[in-house]
């Protein structure tokens, strides 16, 4: 699936989001390197949603360079992840299956395989 605008509008339009659009929007945040702590609070996470240009959400998912990503960034990101089931996720969020699987491709791939086939 590719990520669209639509999906990020969709993701955007929550004021109060389902715990797993929150833990799947938190888990793609850090590993495009923004801090946990951060990444906690919903509000602080749509106001990262808004940027536009360089740090816009799409541009930064498209121009990711997994090289980066450290095993402990990509072990607290699959802790945050592990109880979502992607066909669950399929139900609650389209948007959130997205990002859902992108990220945990990212983490998979560095944890499990030490490369980053994911573009």
């Amino acid at each position: 699936m590719e990520l669209t605008n639509s999906h990020i509008a969709e993701i955007k339009s929550y004021t109060a989001p389902p715990v797993e659009v929150h833990k799947v929007l938190m888990a793609l945040l850090i590993v495009l390197g923004e801090e946990p702590d951060v990444v906690r609070d919903w509000f602080e996470i749509q106001v990262i949603l808004v940027r536009t240009g360089k740090m816009s959400l799409k541009r930064r998912v498209q121009e990711y360079n997994p090289g980066g990503l450290s095993m402990g960034t990509a072990r607290r990101v699959a802790n945050i992840i592990q109880d979502i089931r992607k066909d669950d996720l399929h139900s609650i969020s389209k948007a959130a299956k997205v990002f859902y699987l992108w990220t945990s491709a990212v983490v998979e791939d560095r944890l499990f395989y030490g490369c980053y086939s994911v573009a």
